[in-house]
C-alpha cells in the first residue's frame, strides 16, 4: 500500500511540474495519470491515448499505477480489420489507424495485458516502428483478395496471424502478475476491474438527431460503431464536468491545423462565432476537419486571456516545452474534436 501511495505522489508531482512549464497558465484541475509515452514510427495514437485513459481510470478507481501494453491491442485488432476488409469486398479502410472503440473492442473480446507480458523490440531510431508490418499486412490482404477464386479457403487467417506474430510477437495466453496467474480476460476483470460497457463515445453534429446514437461517418470507423450525439454546448459541458470531477477524456480529432504546435505546447484557432456548431459542421461536411489523431485530456487550465485550455497528454514523447503535454484552447476543442470517449458515470453529472 505504501508503494502505491508513493507512486501516485510521484505521478501527481511530475505531471504538475511538466504542465506548469508553460508560463501564463493557471492549472484549475489536473488528474493524476501515468507517464507520457512515445508511439514512435507507428500509426497507433488511438491505442496509446485510450490505454493512457484506461491506466488513468485504474489510478482513479484502484489507486495503483500500471503500464498496459498498447501493442497487444494492435496485435488483436489487426485480424478483425482484415476480416472486415474481406467481408466488405475490399471496401473498408485497412490501415494501422484506428479509433478509441478499437481498444474497447479488444478489451471486451480479448482482454488487456501489462506491458511486461507483451513487449516489442524498439527500433534504435524510431522506437515503436510498425511501418514494415503495415506494408506487409496491406500487401498480404490485398494480394490475397485479388488472387482469390472459388476455391479460396479461410486458411488466410492463420497465415495472417503468422505474419503478425513475426512482426509483433505471439500474444500471451497466460502470464503472471504480482505472483498470480492470469489470462488477459481474467486480468482485465479480476485485477483491473475494467468493463468496456462503462464507456461511451460522444460527438456533436447536426446532420443527425441530437440525444440519440448514430454511426459516425469516418473512414476509421470500420466497425460501424455508434456515437451518442449531443448539442455542442452539452458536448463541452460533458468535457468540463468530466475533468472537474476527476474523470479524464479521450480526444479524437483533427491536429492538422497550423495553429496546432506540439513543440511549443499549445493549439489555438482563429475562427470566430463557433459556438453554435455551424462552422464545425461545414468543416466536417467538406472534409476540412478529419479524424487524424487521438490524445488524452487530463486537466483544465486558465490562460492569461481568462479562457479555458485543456491539458492534453500526447504520445509523441516528452520532447516539447511541456514534457509531452499540449494545451488545447477551448475554441480549438469546440471546432476540431470529432468525438470524445468518457466514463458513462459522467452523464449523470450533466
Amino acid at each position: 500500500m505504501k508503494f502505491s501511495i508513493f507512486l501516485i505522489f510521484i505521478i501527481i508531482f511530475n505531471s504538475d511540474a511538466l504542465c506548469q512549464n508553460l508560463k501564463g497558465y493557471e492549472i484549475v484541475k489536473l488528474i493524476p495519470t501515468t507517464d507520457v509515452k512515445d508511439q514512435g514510427y507507428s500509426g497507433t495514437c488511438w491505442s496509446f491515448a485510450t490505454i493512457s485513459f484506461l491506466e488513468t481510470e485504474i489510478l482513479r478507481t484502484k489507486k495503483i499505477s500500471i503500464d498496459l501494453s498498447e501493442m497487444f491491442i494492435v496485435r488483436n485488432i489487426y485480424p478483425e480489420k482484415a476480416k472486415n476488409y474481406f467481408r466488405t469486398q475490399g471496401n473498408s479502410y485497412f490501415t494501422a489507424g484506428g479509433q478509441p472503440q478499437d481498444v474497447l473492442r479488444v478489451m471486451r473480446n480479448n482482454g488487456l495485458v501489462p506491458e511486461s507480458s507483451y513487449k516489442q523490440k524498439m527500433d534504435v531510431i524510431y522506437g515503436y516502428n510498425t511501418s514494415i508490418l503495415d506494408t506487409a499486412a496491406n500487401d498480404f490482404i490485398k494480394n490475397y483478395r485479388e488472387n482469390e477464386d472459388e476455391t479460396i479457403s479461410l486458411d488466410w487467417i492463420s497465415k495472417f496471424d503468422n505474419l503478425l506474430n513475426k512482426h509483433l510477437g505471439v500474444p500471451p495466453l497466460e502470464f503472471e502478475y504480482n505472483d498470480i496467474k492470469y489470462n488477459p480476460l481474467s486480468f482485465t476483470k479480476d485485477f483491473l476491474s475494467l468493463d468496456a460497457n462503462n464507456y461511451i463515445q460522444i460527438t456533436s453534429f447536426n446532420h443527425h438527431p441530437y440525444n440519440d446514437f448514430f454511426c459516425l461517418e469516418s473512414r476509421y470507423n470500420w466497425s460501424l460503431d455508434q456515437y451518442y450525439n449531443v448539442e455542442l454546448k452539452k458536448f463541452m459541458s460533458i468535457i468540463n464536468s468530466s475533468l472537474l470531477n476527476g474523470f479524464s477524456v479521450v480526444f479524437n480529432g483533427d491536429v492538422s491545423e497550423k495553429e496546432f504546435d506540439f513543440y511549443l505546447g499549445n493549439a489555438t484557432i482563429s475562427e470566430k462565432d463557433i459556438d453554435d456548431g455551424s462552422i464545425r459542421q461545414i468543416l466536417f461536411e467538406t472534409g476540412s476537419s478529419t479524424v487524424d489523431h487521438v490524445m488524452h485530456i487530463v486537466g483544465i487550465a486558465k490562460g492569461i486571456n481568462g479562457k479555458n485550455y485543456y491539458i492534453t497528454k500526447n504520445s509523441w514523447g516528452i520532447e516539447n516545452v511541456c514534457g509531452g503535454y499540449i494545451y488545447l484552447s477551448e475554441d480549438y476543442v469546440k471546432l476540431k474534436t470529432m468525438s470524445i470517449l468518457v466514463n458513462r458515470d459522467v452523464l449523470k453529472l450533466n
